[in-house]
C-alpha cells in the first residue's frame, strides 16, 4: 500500500446517504462541530479523543485536510466543561466531504425557510 493510500484510509469517506444524515443532524441541531466552539483551546476539552492523541500520528498535511470534527449531541457525556458538551468519541471529516455536507445543509435550510 502506498503512502497516499494509507493517508486516505485515515478518513472515512462518507456516502451520499451518510452526508445527508449529517446535514440533517446539523439542521436539527443534533450535531456538534468544532465550528460551534469559540475558543480553539476548548476543542480538546470537548472532543476528548483529540486530547488523548487521536491525531498524534497524523501529519500536518493530513490535519490540513480536516473539514470538521463532530459528534452527535446524544453521545455527549453527562458533564459539560465551560458550558460545552464533552464527547468520548468523535468523527473526523475530510474537507471534501464537509463541503458537500455544508452545501446539503444550506439547501435544506433554504427549503425549510421557504416553507416557514
Amino acid at each position: 500500500m502506498s503512502e497516499c493510500e494509507q493517508k486516505e484510509r485515515r478518513f472515512h469517506h462518507y456516502s451520499a446517504a451518510e452526508r445527508r444524515e449529517l446535514a440533517e443532524g446539523l439542521l436539527g441541531k443534533r450535531l456538534f462541530t468544532v465550528q460551534h466552539i469559540e475558543n480553539p483551546r476548548d476543542i480538546s476539552l470537548v472532543f476528548l479523543p483529540i486530547a488523548f492523541g487521536a491525531l498524534a500520528e497524523w501529519s500536518k498535511e493530513e490535519i490540513d485536510q480536516i473539514g470538521t470534527i463532530c459528534e452527535y449531541l446524544h453521545k455527549a457525556g453527562e458533564r459539560s466543561i465551560n458550558g460545552l458538551p464533552s464527547f468520548f468519541s468523535c468523527r473526523v471529516i475530510h474537507q471534501k466531504d464537509w463541503d458537500q455536507i455544508v452545501a446539503l445543509y444550506q439547501e435544506m435550510k433554504r427549503a425549510v425557510e421557504a416553507v416557514v
